[in-house]
């Protein structure tokens, strides 16, 4: 969102906020000191600002010396996988708050595999060929032959009567009539999401020259994408409870996002979408040019950003997204920097975006127009933009239950945060600030942004 603020034209402020004064030593230097810290954080494209936050990365660990991958996590955090001991011996796991425990089967030798984890902690899988729920690291349900690979936070289950390579057709049980999903002239079928609208997501295979192709089943019936007659078709991976589908074209080597009405927007280029989010979130990998290996991504309406530009470097290579909660959690695979050899399961939790205000691409002159940007705050919140010139103080603004940094602000205006807490406020700057030292705030209701220190022209 961009609102232009009425501009000011007077050589005077248009209003002054009367607030007790700060003997505290003023002037052009100590303005400088601060605007060097304050500025550094943010280094702005033209018309851009800092929308994604960074990342803490924790690293799920090993069972028996073998990685754990994840598959799927739920809003808590939970994050559920597998670790590949050996072939015919892989281990499911589940780590919360940095424990991770195996998932067991009948007996602590037999192979057991976690697909996906819901809401109330349920989570899908197999144990040596027969379905499994768990409902805990000790707590397993087995259903008879084949394997659970996706379950909805109202426990509708999506399975599979066997766990051979090519089955032609799935089923699900759960939440209504339990129905059979079997795509026509398939002999494979291949399950890939399910929402909690019941709405199932998967590929399906028509011929053994591997055409592929994608359907949305939902208890109507079938919605086919794309038609798997033709290689290289579109592939889809995940669905959210919107109806928005994540879409992989082969052929035109393209990431999309579908809605429900068939419009579309493009992820990216070369980027394979993997999961997303309730919030139109999408995560998966980019092959660059020039840059060895796959790059995890994310993506939203502000635009695809390489997660390793949003974590701590020099440790990590976050080489895949896999899924996104509604919380902004990423589960990717990766590997170490030293240690290229071995792939390591990651979950990543975004760092609260702060309030902060920084300056656009337009320079700060006065009686023309000036751009900020401002991030993390309110949703849908009056926002209101001070200035003064007579440098760092302490100016009570009751109407707002806060106190400046600011000494004698004036108000240059206000606008509406958007419903994701960030706005850019274009505003004219008087002429009175002309080779002075501006010192700018934005504050809203008992809170406040740092105090951003620029040179007037």
């Amino acid at each position: 969102m961009q609102i232009e603020l009425g501009a000011m034209t007077g050589d005077e402020p248009a209003e002054r906020v009367d607030a007790e004064r700060d003997r505290r030593p003023t002037g052009r230097q100590e303005l400088r000191a601060q605007r060097g810290s304050v500025l550094a954080a943010f280094a702005v494209a033209t018309g851009a600002f800092a929308q994604h936050p960074t990342y803490d990365v924790y690293l799920l660990g090993d069972i028996e010396g073998q990685p754990a991958i994840p598959a799927a996590l739920n809003e808590s955090g939970i994050v559920v996988g597998t670790a590949g001991i050996a072939v015919g011996r892989e281990r499911a796991f589940r780590w919360e708050q940095g424990q991770l425990r195996p998932l067991r089967g009948r007996d602590g030798n037999v192979r057991t595999m976690a697909y996906d984890i819901n809401e109330i902690g349920l989570i899908v899988g197999q144990a040596d060929g027969r379905a499994s729920v768990w409902r805990g690291p000790g707590q397993r349900v087995e259903f008879g032959e084949g394997e659970f690979v996706a379950i909805n936070d109202t426990g509708t289950i999506v399975g599979y009567p066997s766990v051979a390579r090519f089955r032609s057709e799935a089923y699900v049980i759960g939440g209504g009539p339990s129905r059979i999903i079997a795509p026509p002239f398939a002999i494979a079928c291949l399950v890939t999401g399910i929402n909690n609208e019941r709405e199932v997501v998967g590929v399906h295979l028509c011929d053994i020259q591997f055409g592929t192709g994608s359907f949305v089943w939902s208890g109507s019936g079938f919605n086919f994408v794309s038609d798997c007659r033709e290689p290289f078709s579109r592939r889809i991976n995940d669905i959210n409870d919107l109806g928005q589908y994540v879409v992989w074209d082969g052929r035109a080597e393209i990431g999309l996002l579908f809605e429900r009405n068939g419009d579309w927007q493009v992820v990216g280029q070369g980027v394979e979408p993997l999961g997303l989010n309730n919030q139109g979130e999408v995560v998966g990998y980019r092959v660059d040019d020039g840059i060895p290996g796959h790059r995890g991504v994310i993506w939203s309406e502000a635009g695809l950003i390489d997660l390793n530009t949003r974590v701590l470097p020099g440790r990590w290579v976050i080489e895949q997204a896999i899924d996104v909660n509604d919380r902004g959690m990423v589960i990717a695979s990766g590997r170490r920097i030293d240690d290229r050899t071995r792939e390591l399961g990651f979950l990543l939790v975004p760092n609260p975006i702060e309030y902060r205000l920084g300056l656009g691409d337009l320079p700060p002159v006065a009686g023309r127009p000036v751009e900020f940007f401002l991030v993390g705050a309110t949703p849908r919140r009056d926002q209101y933009l001070f200035a003064g010139v007579d440098g760092l103080g302490s100016a009570a603004i009751p109407f707002l239950n806060v106190t400046l940094d600011v000494r004698r602000p004036f108000l240059l205006g206000a606008v509406e945060a958007g419903d994701d807490g960030r706005t850019i406020i274009v505003t004219t700057l008087p002429r009175s600030m002309r080779d002075k030292a501006g010192l700018f705030q934005v504050a809203e209701f008992d809170a406040t942004t740092n105090p951003l220190a620029l040179d007037v022209q």
